[in-house]
């Protein structure tokens, strides 16, 4: 009975500290809650006083000088970047040096750029040049090397141009000391005739039709060590007698005289006449030039004769081991000329072509030559003087290029070739001129046949300059960062946390009277302690209430 009684009364306080103590425990958290809220407001309180400055970025432009810099850099082609990153952290000031300094740098390298530009364009405005001649030159060198090596090969065949110097008899080479003598059916230009015609321009000279008979004499006025002017009528023949040699000879007997005679048969002029410059060496020659009023050729006939010291004339030089050069055959489309440092070309309808005919006589071409035999006819049947004419060499020197029409040029066998002689007829004629240019035609009759040469050292083609590299630039983007101060906005004040309420006391719960003993007689029971038990439940309660108990 007791111990049923302590179980409940047990339970009912169990039941009462709980509630006891989620109300202090409520207190407790509340309280708690109500401070932490406190420093949260303090906390943003001093955020919003941080706050109260406000940023604005304002971006600047670049000053003029860096616009001007940048332009022109690339108007010369400079590259110029902008930097991805704008740089914050200067003042206005700082930023205007900068630009400054940034529009000095891309000037400096500008200038620097512009400067390797044009030196690389005059650099390779010479190096086009140089390749120009480089590839001239290198062509003319694989031609004279495949003429030289053409040549060598027909010399070990024993064939062609390869056995003139094997069967060579006769030599006729120059002849400085000559005494020589012009006769027959000629007139003289005298010095001052001669100057008349032209004292500058030698071709000039050449004119027929300005001959005048103030200008000629029957009386010779030339000596036999001087060259002569002389005017030679269509039909009429002139004799040239050449003494005093010393570089003539068929085989071991020396030639002591050379006789010549020279009949016009056809000129291009209307006087009739054609003019004549005779060499007083007979290797040299003759020019011969008329003024050019139609189609006709300047044709003249040539019959050679070859004498010995006791004056027998040396038949055998026509058994065919007599080889003459026929050399300087020009052909020639226009004269070119050069005017202010600038090339121009005149007579472009001209068509000049000098020929000699074969006859009795037996050609021998020459190896890389442009003449060849067309129909008995010795000539270059293509221009052969121009490298614009497509001619593989010039005919004068060009720059550095040196002209193959000159008997010291190693290429001068190009307008070349030889005549294996049967007889001591020969004719040579020039034709194709234009209208107020003179038909002119120097021939020579000797033996200086020409061969092609070793080639020389191969031309080295020249180095190309290199281009220079544009430069790239970068460019800073600059902004001002301003802190402003603006109003703070009004915290908000926090709500103050409601107070709890004071839990209500429970009500004591009533103490169950003890119900009374029926009377039965026994022993007198000790004293329960009521008042004690009640007294000890009220202490359990309070002790409870404090999670004592």
């Amino acid at each position: 009975m007791f111990n049923h009684q302590s179980t409940t009364v047990g339970y009912k306080k169990s039941k009462a500290f709980g509630l006891c103590g989620f109300v202090a425990t409520a207190s407790v958290f509340l309280f708690v809650s109500s401070v932490f809220a406190a420093d949260t407001v303090l906390a943003d309180e001093v955020v919003a006083a941080e706050e109260t400055l406000a940023t604005t970025t304002k971006a600047i432009e670049n000053s003029d000088t860096l616009k001007t810099a940048i332009d022109n850099a690339k108007t010369e082609g400079v590259t110029v970047n902008e930097s991805s990153e704008t740089i914050t952290n200067l003042n206005e000031e700082q930023v205007k040096a900068a630009q400054e300094e940034k529009a000095a740098e891309i000037e400096q390298v500008t200038n620097k750029y512009k400067e390797d530009k044009a030196k690389y364009t005059e650099e390779k405005k010479k190096y086009d040049e140089d390749v120009k001649e480089y590839n001239i030159q290198k062509a003319q060198y694989d031609e004279k090397k495949a003429a030289y090596e053409e040549y060598q090969k027909q010399i070990a065949d024993g064939k062609d141009a390869g056995i003139i110097n094997t069967l060579q008899e006769l030599t006729l080479k120059t002849e400085p000391d000559a005494h020589t003598v012009v006769s027959g059916d000629v007139n003289y230009l005298t010095q001052a005739g001669v100057d008349a015609l032209n004292q500058s321009d030698y071709l000039a000279r050449f004119d027929g039709d300005k001959i005048k008979a103030e200008y000629l004499t029957t009386t010779n006025p030339y000596s036999d060590t001087d060259d002569a002017w002389v005017a030679l009528e269509v039909g009429k023949t002139m004799t040239v007698t050449s003494t005093n040699l010393s570089n003539s000879r068929f085989k071991d007997t020396p030639i002591a005289k050379i006789v010549r005679e020279f009949t016009v048969t056809s000129a291009p002029g209307n006087s009739g006449k054609i003019i004549a410059n005779v060499y007083r060496d007979p290797a040299k020659t003759i020019v011969v030039g008329d003024s050019t009023d139609s189609a006709n050729p300047l044709t003249i006939k040539v019959v050679d004769h070859y004498y010995d010291a006791a004056g027998n004339e040396v038949q055998a030089v026509y058994n065919g081991n007599s080889i003459i050069a026929v050399n300087s055959l020009n052909h020639y489309n226009g004269i070119r000329y050069t005017e202010n440092g600038e090339t121009k070309w005149a007579w472009d309808d001209t068509k000049h072509i000098e020929k000699m005919s074969v006859g009795s006589n037996k050609f021998i071409p020459i190896p890389g030559s442009s003449v060849s035999e067309q129909n008995g006819e010795i000539y270059s049947v293509n221009d052969n003087q121009y490298l614009e004419h497509g001619s593989k060499f010039n005919g004068n020197d060009m720059g550095n290029v040196k002209g193959w029409d000159d008997e010291t040029a190693p290429n001068f066998y190009w307008g070349s070739g030889a005549l294996r002689l049967y007889d001591n007829h020969y004719t040579f004629s020039v034709q194709g001129n234009s209208v107020g240019l003179n038909t002119v035609y120097w021939f020579a009759i000797n033996t200086n046949i020409a061969f092609p040469q070793p080639p020389g050292v191969e031309p080295v083609k020249p180095s190309e300059p290199t281009e220079p590299e544009a430069p790239s630039v970068t460019v800073n983007q600059y902004a001002i960062i301003s802190a402003l101060p603006v109003e703070p906005a009004t915290p908000e004040v926090p709500t103050t946390p409601e107070v709890p309420k004071t839990p209500e006391v429970p009500v004591t719960p009533e103490i169950p009277t003890t119900p009374e003993i029926p009377t039965t007689p026994a022993p007198q029971l000790p004293n329960t302690g009521t008042a004690d038990s009640l007294l000890s439940v009220a202490t359990a309660f309070l002790l409870s209430g404090f999670g004592v108990l």
